[in-house]
Parts: C-alpha cells; structure tokens; sequence
C-alpha cells in the first residue's frame, strides 16, 4: 500500500467555472453558439471522467429534513451521483458548456433504470429552493446533470455523441463499477458501530479497478461524526480505462482518519 499522501483523494465538490464562464460570454458577444466546432477552448485540460456514486444515507444525513430522505429507510445500495468531465488541472471543471436542453423523449427507453439507479434524493434546482412546498422528482436532477456535465461530455469526449448516449453510457459505468460489491467483497459493510479508513476502501477497490478511486466525507457537524459519502472511479477519455484519481486539494469533503459506513439515516 502507498503512503499516506499518495493515497487520499479529498473530494472534488468545490470547483471553479470560471473559464466556462468566460467562454460563453465571449462567445455571446460575437453571437457565436457553442457548438461542436468549439471544442477545442472548452475542452482545454479535459482529462478524465468521474463516475461518481453515492451512499444514500449519508447523503440523506446532509439535509434529513428534505421531503425524500424520509423514505429512503428502502434505498440501501449505491447509486449514481452523475459522471463528470474533469480538468486535469485540480479543483477546476468544464461545466454549462451548451444550451442543449434536456430531453425527456430522449431517455424514454432508459427511464425505468435511471429511476432504479439515478434517483433524486436531495436535489432541488436554484430557482425552487426557497419554496417548502417543492416536491422532488428525478428528472430535476437528470436535468441538472446533463445540463451541468452532460452537455460538457458531448464536446469534449468523442464517445459521448448525443443525450442518451451520455446517460446510457452512465449507466453502463455504474453497472461496470459495482461499488457495494466491492465492499462487500472486502467484508466492509455498512455498520453504525464501525469506523474504517481510506486505506480499506482503496484495498477494496482497487484490485477490480486496478486504479485509485476518489472518496469523499460528510461530517456531521450536530454530532462530528464523519460519513462515507461519495467513492469516484476516474475514467480516461474514450470512457474504458480506468486512472488513478488525482489528489484534488479539496479539503471540504476530505475524509479523516476513521469514518462511519453508516447502515441507517
């Protein structure tokens, strides 16, 4: 097993858009739209995809009181957070990078299983967040991941070639990467009582990886008890081998030491 520091990878939450940002306003200046042919400038520095997969208990433990987290006592596997291109320089990502909107019709076919496995559990859009009332659906958060990182996929990796490709592709990551077998395997379940550490999780992955996966941290801050909340695996471009993740420098959702795999909300 490496050391210390060429093992953590602090999650990779917090980044920066400033260069899609700056893109897209320069672009609507000189009334361009950013379409395939722009590639190059958006995609400056992509380097890899995070599949990112998440534990919903932990994740329900950020916000319990959302209107979802209720009934998630039934959601006891991993399921997808999304798959995110990703700079090679850290803490920076494209994101935004089209206005390609999302589309229902699109994923008609694949829609029971991005409900079995791409549920919403917390995600509320900007515009809605101050509303109580809200009610939470899936397609809020596939919208969202599209729009965010999807729309991105489809410039800067020639295997994403349209929508569905981009979810299906998930999809199939997702099935690839079977994260709670993994553990499994390597007797880590979940387990209120138990604390472990990055260096498990890493010797539990990585001999069906063959590659260092990202993990983040939830700490609860009532309690300050740290919660495995994220395990990434980063993909290259051409979506098929598997790389190292690279540290990120993210300390946000960096895990301690030891942490709970939590069993219940």
């Amino acid at each position: 097993m490496e050391s210390s520091s060429d093992t953590v990878r602090p999650g990779a939450f917090a980044r920066s858009n400033s260069l899609t940002g700056l893109i897209l306003v320069v672009m609507s200046l000189f009334g361009a739209s950013p379409v395939l042919a722009d590639k190059a400038p958006i995609c400056d520095g992509f380097g890899f995809f995070l599949m990112s997969q998440v534990w919903p208990p932990s994740e329900c433990k950020r916000e319990p009181d959302h209107n979802n987290c209720g009934t998630l006592d039934t959601v006891d596997r991993w399921i997808i957070h999304g798959l995110w291109p990703d700079y090679v320089t850290p803490g920076k990502y494209p994101s935004f990078c089209t206005a390609t909107p999302y589309s229902a019709e699109a994923v008609a076919s694949i829609t029971p299983q991005l409900k079995q496995k791409w549920p919403n559990l917390i995600f509320v859009p900007e515009s809605d967040r101050a509303s109580k009332d809200v009610v939470i659906t899936d397609v809020m958060l596939w919208q969202h991941e599209w729009e965010k990182h999807g729309t991105c996929a489809l410039l800067c990796d020639d295997v994403i070639t349209s929508q569905d490709v981009y979810f299906q592709h998930s999809l199939d990551l997702f099935s690839r990467f079977d994260i709670g077998g993994m553990l499994d395997k390597a007797d880590i379940a979940p387990d209120d009582s138990r604390t472990i550490s990055e260096y498990e999780i890493i010797d539990a992955i990585k001999p069906h990886t063959g590659a260092i996966p990202d993990i983040a941290c939830y700490v609860d801050k009532e309690n300050n008890m740290s919660y495995l909340l994220e395990i990434r695996i980063c993909v290259a471009p051409g979506g098929q081998d598997v790389i190292d993740c690279p540290a990120t420098g993210i300390e946000e959702f960096a895990c301690p030491a030891r942490f709970v795999y939590p069993a219940t909300l």
